[in-house]
């Protein structure tokens, strides 16, 4: 039995030499755009899909930025389909199953996430297939979680222009402590690389991977990428910015909790917010909290809990570090582009005491 592995079991090996001079030769954009809305430069980044993050008020800061976007299934179903020729939208399986049932066509090309948890319901696999071959390209799909390497190629053999990977890697996620059903991001994305070199010559369009939950610093990020995830989605990350949508509190003045803290602060007249004396609160779609956002309170046992998390950057802030250690990863590692960044470079697993020198 093989031992599965975390990004944090492993580390990023440099060149033996590399030619870049300087990491501003390296670019952390994505050069395909043709599966994305939008056009400008595109960082290989999703929003995760959750309330507390992301809504129809403030996707476009996050794409000014770079950030490929995706709208949450509690903004309105109607608000939804009329973004999704400019952002990813959510939509649960019976609202997409709606969508193509009264749709002989669509009114422009559309981007959507078929969002459930459990990506290996073959109900969605058909309905996958059934979209992709009446639609075809007016309409790019991305699916998951799905936590298989195989699962990944079938979705491929249909069209599916994204697949999201992980299953229970999430803080705020309980899927896999209590249901036992996992697959360590490091390995799932080592294996499905392997099943692409073996598929290779079977004529597949091989689906965007999209590394899903989990990820707390940049170095997973690089990991994930280095190990051929096409992008990174991210929550808590991005939930800890001023920008996000989640309501506000403050560390300093507890009885702001009884309100939101921008209310509290002009109730107190009290003129300036100090971000890094903030949080907000922080949790997964599956939660009791993103349940009754749903308005299905009670429909079924909750897989997530909340936590607070500071507010500590602006997008703008993250983004300017996140472009400079990938860049600096892929200037170690010889690579000019993403691209090259997925395919040649080696890593090597770590022992625990490494580990406890790699995180000092």
């Amino acid at each position: 039995m093989d031992n599965l592995f975390t990004l944090d079991d492993i580390v990023l090996i440099p060149a033996v030499f590399s030619q870049i001079k300087h990491r501003s030769q390296c670019s952390p954009y994505v050069r395909e755009h043709s599966l994305l809305p939008g056009t400008g430069s595109k960082l290989p980044l999703f929003t995760a899909p959750m309330s507390c993050v992301i809504n129809d008020k403030n996707y476009a800061t996050f794409k000014n930025n770079g950030i490929n976007t995706i709208i949450p299934r509690n903004i309105h179903i109607n608000t939804r389909l009329k973004l999704a020729k400019d952002t990813f939208v959510a939509l649960g399986l019976e609202e997409f199953k709606t969508l193509i049932d009264n749709n002989n066509s669509l009114p422009y090309k559309m981007f959507i996430l078929i969002d459930v948890a459990n990506g290996h319901m073959e109900q969605l696999y058909v309905l996958s297939k059934l979209a992709k071959e009446k639609y075809g390209d007016s309409l790019v799909i991305m699916v998951g979680n799905i936590a298989n390497p195989e699962t990944y190629i079938a979705y491929s053999m249909i069209g599916v222009d994204y697949v999201r990977c992980g299953i229970g890697t999430s803080p705020v996620c309980t899927t896999s402590a209590n249901s036992g059903v996992h697959y360590p991001m490091g390995s799932l994305l080592e294996d499905i690389r392997e099943k692409k070199l073996y598929y290779g010559n079977k004529d597949i369009k091989f689906a965007k991977i999209v590394a899903d939950g989990g990820f707390s610093n940049f170095d997973q990020i690089n990991k994930a990428l280095a190990l051929g995830a096409d992008f990174v989605m991210l929550g808590k990350i991005f939930a800890k910015t001023q920008e996000a949508c989640g309501t506000i509190y403050s560390t300093i003045y507890p009885s702001s909790s009884e309100l939101p803290f921008e209310e509290w602060i002009k109730d107190k007249n009290i003129k300036v917010i100090k971000y890094y004396e903030c949080f907000r609160y922080y949790y997964g779609m599956s939660t009791k909290k993103a349940q009754i956002e749903f308005g299905k309170e009670g429909n079924k046992t909750a897989e997530g809990v909340e936590i607070k998390v500071p507010i500590e950057y602006t997008i703008s802030g993250w983004v300017d570090n996140f472009k400079h250690y990938l860049q600096s990863a892929m200037s170690y590692t010889d690579c000019v582009t993403l691209d090259e960044f997925k395919t040649k470079v080696y890593y090597k697993t770590i022992t625990p005491n490494a580990r406890i020198a790699y995180f000092k």
